[in-house]
């Protein structure tokens, strides 16, 4: 299964309105076209998780061209509904990978 993850570490202080604003993010993202899953995570551990949280959310796509499709036509729309205070606080890290079952 090929998927579009991003990671974002979120200050502890705005992780609260942070969830709240993402979990409706994610399951409007999830009404698009591209995706048919989307999934989060939250890291426990890490160098950061004293004075951040770390997200994964995860977007699963099938073809190629349904991620080129995103990319054309909905992520600039997606990736600006950030409100703009939290823009320099909170960092994001994008990347596609394929999921194997085992």
């Amino acid at each position: 299964m090929k998927y579009y993850e991003v990671q974002i570490d979120v200050p502890r202080d705005l992780e609260e309105k942070f969830v709240e604003w993402l979990i409706p993010h994610m399951e409007e993202m999830g009404q698009l076209p591209c995706f048919y899953q989307t999934d989060r995570l939250e890291v426990l551990d890490g160098e950061t998780s004293h004075t951040s949280r770390r997200f994964l959310c995860r977007y699963f796509y099938k073809t190629d061209d349904d991620m080129e499709n995103y990319l054309t036509t909905y992520a600039e729309k997606m990736r600006g509904d950030l409100p703009d205070n939290w823009s320099s606080s909170i960092s994001f890290e994008r990347r596609l990978g394929v999921y194997t079952k085992l």
